[in-house]
This record gives C-alpha cells, sequence and structure tokens, in this order.
C-alpha cells in the first residue's frame, strides 16, 4: 500500500472514531409503541457532572441546574444553610467563604442568562441572511426522515428504505427541488456532487467547510442535538442491533446527512458575510475550553446544587434518626403478599393496601419480576419484548386458549379482524375515496362521536382487547410448553424454570415466610387519547403491560415440580401458599386476578376476603388521587376516576 493511501485510510479511521464519539453521546429513544424511559445522560456516564453540565450548555444550551433565584429563594427560606454551601465550596476546592459566596450570588441579575451555544452554518446563514435556513434545514431533513423510518403507517412513502439510510437521503435530495425554490442556488448540484459512501462525503464535506475531523466533537454534538428526536431514533436502532450481536451505523450515517447539508447551505448561499463569520465560529468546536463564558456561571450554579443535594442529604438523615423502630415481626404466616413494580403510581396503591388489610404485605420489585420473556399475544406473527429495553428478551411465550377449537377460532377472528381495519383505513385515506368516506360516510359517525363525548363508549378499542370477545379475552392463558413458533423454539424447558424461579425470588428478597396467597401485580394504563400512552405503561416490561409476566411467573411458581426442585437451594414455599397473577391499573386503581382458577373451592372464602381487600384499598386510592384532580364535591370519586380513563378530553387520566 503505497503512503496516500495509508493516509487516506489513517485520515477515515481517524474521521470514524471522532463521528462515533459524537454518536455515543445521543441516548436512544424507543418508538411510541413500546415509548418507555430512557436516561438522556447515558452517553455520559464515563464523565464528572461538571464536565457534562459544561459541554450540553456549549452544545445545546442544555441546562443541567435550576437557575441561581431558585437557590437563593431556598437559602432565605432556610432550607438551603450557609455550612450547605461551605461544605461544596470545600469538596470542590473553591477557596472562597460562604458568605463571600452568598453575598456575591445577591448582586448578580435574575435575568442573567447562559451564552449561547456554538454556532453552525444554519445558525449562522439564518443570522446575517434573516431567513430561517436553520428551521428549513430542520424541516426538509424531518420530512425525509419520517418517511424513511416510516413502518408501514403512511399511504405513500417518498423515501427508498431499502437504501443505507445516507445513500436514501442523498437521492431524494437530489431529486426535491424546495430548497432551489426557496433560493438555496445549485443545492441539487451540491448533493450530486458527493460520494455515495457516507464517510467519503463526510470527509468532503468537512474539507469543504474547512473543519477538522478531530476537534470538532462540540460540532458534531451540536448538529445531532438540532435533531435531537431523529438521532435518538437512530440510537436506538443501533442499540438494538449491538444488542443482539450486530454493528452501530445508523446515527453515524444520519450525522454525514447534518454535516452534508451545512456544507451544501453554505456552498448554496453566496455571502462573503456569511463565510467570515463561519471562519471565525468553527475555530471553537474543539472543546468547551474555548469557551470561558460557560465556565463561570455554570460553576457557581453547580456549587450551588451540590449545596442543595447536601441539604436534602442532611434532612432525610434526620428522619431516619428519628423514626422509631419496627414492631418484632409476627411469626404467624400472613394473609397475603402483593409484589408491585417500583413506580411511583404503585406506592400510593400499596400504602393505602396495607392500610385497609394489616394481614397483608407489599414489596416492591422492577415490573418485568426478573422474567425477561418475549411475548406473543393470540394473532400476532412477532412477540413484543417484556423486559426493560437495555436487556437482551429471553423465552419465548405464546398466548393461547385452552381449548384448541376456541383458539382457532379466536385465532381467525382476530385476523379477519386486522385485515377488515386495514381495508378500512385504505378506504378512508385513499387520494379518491377519502372524499366519499366524507361525505356519504360522516354523518354515521355522528352516534359514536355522541356516546364517545358522553363517555358512554370508549373511543378507541384497548389494544389488547381488539379483535376478541370479552368471553375469549378472559379464557387467555400462557404456554410454557416448548414448541416450535415462526422457526424458533417458545415455551419454558423444566431445567429453565426452575432457574428463573430461583433467580426471581432471591431477586425479590422473596425466600421465607411466604404468605397464603403472593400477588404478582404488574401494571398498566387505560387512556384513549395519548400518543404517548404505552409510556404509561411498564417501562421494566418494555412499555407493555406487565400482565404477561405476572401469567408467566405465576405459572411457573404454582408449577410442584419446580418448587420441588427448589428445595435444594433452600427455597421452601408452603404447600398452601398459592401464587396470583394479577394487574393494577393505574388510572382506575383497579387489581385483576387473571388466575383464580388455581385457587381451590375450599378457600374461595380467603380468595374473596383477598378481594374485598383490594377493592377497600382500590376506593381507598382513588379517593386520594381525586385530591389532586379538582373533583366536584358532589361528584362520586369512583364514577369520576373510572371516567377518565375513558374519556378523550384526559391526554393524561391519570395526573
Amino acid at each position: 500500500m503505497d503512503n496516500f493511501s495509508e493516509n487516506l485510510q489513517e485520515n477515515q479511521e481517524l474521521l470514524l472514531d471522532s463521528l462515533r464519539a459524537a454518536c455515543k453521546k445521543i441516548a436512544p429513544v424507543w418508538p411510541l409503541e413500546n415509548f418507555v424511559a430512557v436516561n438522556p445522560y447515558l452517553g455520559f456516564t464515563h464523565k464528572k457532572f461538571t464536565t457534562v453540565a459544561q459541554e450540553l450548555a456549549a452544545a445545546g444550551a442544555v441546562q443541567m441546574t435550576l437557575p441561581t433565584s431558585f437557590y437563593l429563594e431556598k437559602i432565605k427560606s432556610g432550607e438551603l444553610l450557609e455550612k450547605d454551601i461551605a461544605q461544596a465550596l470545600f469538596n470542590q476546592r473553591v477557596n472562597v467563604s460562604a458568605t463571600d459566596f452568598i453575598a456575591k450570588l445577591e448582586k448578580l441579575s435574575d435575568s442573567e442568562e447562559l451564552p449561547k451555544t456554538v454556532a453552525t452554518v444554519a445558525d449562522l446563514a439564518s443570522e446575517v441572511t434573516g431567513k430561517d435556513w436553520d428551521r428549513f434545514m430542520i424541516g426538509r431533513i424531518s420530512q425525509w426522515a419520517a418517511s424513511y423510518f416510516d413502518k408501514g403507517q403512511a399511504v405513500w412513502s417518498a423515501a427508498d428504505q431499502d437504501d443505507e439510510l445516507f445513500l436514501s437521503w442523498k437521492k431524494e435530495a437530489q431529486l426535491d427541488r424546495t430548497p432551489e425554490v426557496i433560493g438555496l442556488k445549485g443545492f441539487r448540484k451540491f448533493v450530486k456532487s458527493l460520494p455515495d459512501n457516507p464517510l467519503d462525503a463526510t470527509q468532503d464535506a468537512l474539507e469543504q467547510l474547512g473543519v477538522s475531523a478531530d476537534q470538532s466533537s462540540l460540532y458534531f454534538h451540536r448538529l445531532l442535538l438540532k435533531l435531537g428526536g431523529w438521532s435518538a431514533y437512530a440510537a436506538r436502532l443501533d442499540w438494538d442491533s449491538e444488542l443482539y450481536g450486530g454493528k452501530d451505523g445508523k446515527v453515524i450515517e444520519f450525522l454525514a446527512v447534518l454535516i452534508c447539508w451545512e456544507y451544501c447551505l453554505l456552498s448554496s448561499i453566496e455571502d462573503q458575510e456569511l463565510r467570515k463569520c463561519w471562519d471565525e465560529a468553527k475555530f471553537s468546536f474543539s472543546s468547551v475550553a474555548a469557551h470561558p463564558e460557560f465556565s463561570q456561571k455554570l460553576n457557581q450554579n453547580l456549587i450551588l446544587q451540590d449545596a442543595f443535594d447536601l441539604a436534602s442529604q442532611r434532612r432525610i438523615i434526620q428522619k431516619f434518626a428519628q423514626a422509631q423502630p419496627s414492631p418484632t415481626k409476627d411469626t404467624k404466616q400472613v394473609k397475603a403478599q402483593a409484589i408491585f413494580c417500583i413506580d411511583v403510581r404503585s406506592e400510593v396503591y400499596r400504602r393505602n393496601l396495607e392500610l385497609v388489610d394489616a394481614e397483608i404485605e407489599t414489596l416492591g420489585f422492577a415490573g418485568f419480576f426478573a422474567f425477561p420473556i418475549k411475548y406473543v399475544p393470540i394473532g400476532h406473527e412477532h412477540g413484543e419484548a417484556q423486559c426493560p429495553v437495555l436487556l437482551k428478551t429471553g423465552p419465548i411465550i405464546n398466548e393461547k386458549l385452552a381449548d384448541e377449537k376456541e383458539h382457532l377460532n379466536a385465532l381467525s377472528g382476530r385476523l379477519l379482524h386486522r385485515q377488515a381495519q386495514q381495508v378500512w383505513k385504505s378506504f378512508k385515506s385513499g387520494a379518491v375515496t377519502c372524499f366519499s368516506f366524507v361525505s356519504p360516510m360522516g354523518l354515521s359517525y355522528l352516534p359514536k362521536l355522541f356516546t364517545d363525548s358522553f363517555g358512554m363508549t370508549r373511543p378507541v378499542p384497548h389494544p389488547d382487547r381488539e379483535g376478541l370477545s370479552k368471553k375469549t379475552f378472559n379464557k387467555r392463558i400462557v404456554s410454557l410448553e416448548p414448541t416450535q413458533h415462526q422457526g424458533e423454539t417458545s415455551g419454558i424447558p423444566l431445567d429453565q424454570q426452575i432457574q428463573m424461579a430461583k433467580n426471581a425470588l432471591k431477586a425479590m428478597s422473596l425466600t421465607d415466610d411466604f404468605g397464603r396467597f403472593v400477588l404478582i401485580v404488574g401494571h398498566g394504563s387505560s387512556t384513549v387519547n395519548n400518543p404517548h400512552a404505552t409510556g404509561y405503561d411498564c417501562g421494566a416490561c418494555g412499555g407493555h403491560t406487565g400482565e404477561a409476566n405476572a401469567r408467566v411467573v405465576a405459572e411457573v411458581l404454582n408449577n410442584k415440580e419446580v418448587r420441588s426442585a427448589l428445595v435444594a437451594d433452600n427455597l421452601l414455599i408452603p404447600t398452601n401458599t398459592i401464587f396470583l397473577a394479577c394487574l393494577h391499573d393505574t388510572t382506575t386503581d383497579e387489581v385483576s386476578i387473571f388466575n383464580e382458577y388455581d385457587v381451590p373451592a375450599a378457600r374461595k372464602e380467603e380468595l374473596n376476603s383477598l378481594q374485598r381487600s383490594l377493592v377497600q384499598a382500590s376506593q381507598a386510592t382513588r379517593t386520594e388521587r381525586s385530591l389532586r384532580m379538582s373533583a366536584e364535591k358532589s361528584s362520586s370519586i369512583d364514577q369520576m376516576i373510572l371516567g377518565r380513563s375513558k374519556d378523550w378530553s384526559q391526554t393524561r387520566p391519570e395526573w
């Protein structure tokens, strides 16, 4: 290999490393079908809080502290003491007294804000020309990305999804006349001049921009934050790929699109003032050190935040010191233990359940209950990951009906329903048929609009129940028997059931003193008008309800063979202990039990007593929550809370 080829390869490796380093700072975001909370600072966990705060302020105007006025108010109210600030100053090795530090704070203007972020070509072009090129660029890229990442919802698709990400954008951008119509002369010509390979194209674009790849970490990060949603979506695709042994690359290609857009934008605007501003701006891309104006303001707030954390810790420690010792635990077997997801919404119900029935204990654990399964509902080809999105899925579990004939009828009925829905959707969205839908069919929707508006019907069917009758829905069970599904083995062999049961019980710290009933309580939410509805379901179950996990856990732990094998690990489950699969609806605060059939007739009264306690806890929880919902005194609390779950004017019925 000659020197030129070696240098070219070395430069491309350096560029790839720089691009990848910037892309790894973007936390993945999951789609609406399984929307879950993700730590937005996931890509910075290896860095110090102070360093990250400065970088995000420079790259995206992200403030990781509260305004100075907030801390000043806490000082005045006595929540934040001088000794807390003194300790924070000592921790950060700042040689200033707490008194002088506070005095200086009080002289600052409340309107003082952080400086602007590092500038991109689009930012500068908007300032120099007076046209909002920044917004235009974001709009054009977003429109293409929406088409490229579409999963079959759009009737027409403009982007070629069969191509790799960068090449798909390049083909579409070469045809799109919109930039030139708006005033970007020769934009398509500049796009066409770029190589098809994203790395080669990025290298050419950076050379034309006069930007060095190894000194542009802030610039790359700034570009990704401009289209943070699509960057995060691409990061999720990379995360899933790497989780199952694949490679990354989607975010890198998306960053290549952004860099190439910057080059084409600069080349299309013939303005010397813009080029002068760009030449001045690009020398500050390498690090936060080039922006000393960030440091003073941020460091001051970071000290105050540290002091505020210390003050909060001090108050919590004082509460523990003043707490009374717990009473001696009764050795008598309790009526029930209920294991809930560690979700803030479950806490209210747990507290009320223990209040209404002293014989019930509650525990908390991640809502997938250490069973990372892939659940396949009736009529679905592919399973849904019922575990935290950062983990690999485990066994595939099929949903079914015990009676084979009933199962086949339910399967065909659900498939037929789905096909009819697809045909109806096509009719409503078609280029011609949409007009005939609105005119003659529109009036037929009036009765449904009326009943939906007054809460007599549910505006949209529950996704888990759609296509199934109520009777069929209530007969669903899980199949743990090993079998084949779509070319993969489904079910859980006995030895794996034993291992998963042991892991789950130990993880939940439930290894002795089992109650007569043990409730495995997953949670879900009922809402009819919220695009982020899955975000209200269980995050530990991948944005789904915890019903499937609860059913599988109960099925495994009620298995006599599993219990016998657990004895070898000193896990002795009493013969009278029955595990119940339950679901807590966090909108209505109702708790359902799915496997009542596992309770023998001789113990039905025990089960009835437990269910009465659950109903009382539901009523108490709804009463407590109603105080935060401005409920009318004359209205029925239960009716009001239950009504919110199917009221399309309530986009967030729980809060």
